[in-house]
């Protein structure tokens, strides 16, 4: 399992990668895709479609139902969930763990990436976090670009979080640093590695395609963009 920071063991769903890439949730276009970063990626992540995939949904729920608790106690040192709040990063990190907050009996948030232009200028909606121990979860973890900003909000309104659970991270050496900066365990149910393995089985250059593209994201961008000048970011 990769962890960010020292933290307890949070059990991962077996062979979870492989599925998100049987099902489709992770895929490998024919054109590289940019993300918000900036850098272009030979693979891209939509855990969304999980919503859609109800067997496949519920299967994943019982599993953090039975495997999160211990996790959470642990990390939060209680022996119940009693004062945790769950926190989803909008909108990629709402709907699975709302449902997974209502299976656990609890309180649940979320967290919009600016305050509402419009109503109340909240930035948290949902649960008062305020002296709570609050876990985070969000989707896919890049470069913490997203996950950072949550925190901090959730900060700024008086929670206490005390660690991020992701469906899937890219294991960027970046994020890694952000989580340490924050002080914020992070913990992943599926990764960058687990696609990786799955793809030197079956597509074994494709494999070293990927390797390479991870191993320095920013020059593989750059390659990219002289080979092919209509990727260029405009």
């Amino acid at each position: 399992m990769h962890i960010v920071q020292t933290a307890p063991e949070l059990r991962r769903p077996p062979g979870l990668g492989v599925r998100l890439v049987e099902e489709g949730m992770i895929g490998f276009p024919a054109v590289p895709v940019r993300f918000k970063s900036g850098i272009l990626s030979p693979m891209y992540v939509d855990l969304r479609r999980l919503l859609g995939q109800v067997a496949f949904r519920n299967t994943l729920l019982v599993f953090l139902q039975n495997a999160s608790p211990g996790f959470i106690n642990a990390i939060c040192g209680t022996a119940s969930l009693r004062g945790v709040v769950f926190a989803g990063v909008a909108m990629g990190a709402t709907a699975i763990p709302a449902m997974l907050a209502d299976r656990l009996g609890v309180p649940f948030c979320y967290v919009r990436k600016d305050e509402k232009e419009h109503g109340l200028p909240v930035q948290v909606v949902g649960a008062n976090v305020a002296d709570r121990q609050v876990i985070l979860f969000e989707d896919v973890v890049t470069m913490a670009t997203s996950s950072a900003p949550a925190v901090a909000a959730l900060k700024a309104v008086g929670g206490q979080v005390k660690a991020c659970i992701s469906f899937f991270d890219y294991q960027f050496p970046k994020a890694t640093e952000a989580f340490d900066i924050l002080g914020v365990p992070h913990a992943t149910l599926s990764c960058f590695t687990d696609v990786k393995r799955c793809l030197e089985q079956h597509r074994p250059r494709f494999a070293d395609t990927l390797a390479e593209w991870h191993a320095n994201p920013w020059d593989w961008t750059e390659e990219m963009e002289r080979n092919y000048p209509e990727l260029a970011y405009r």
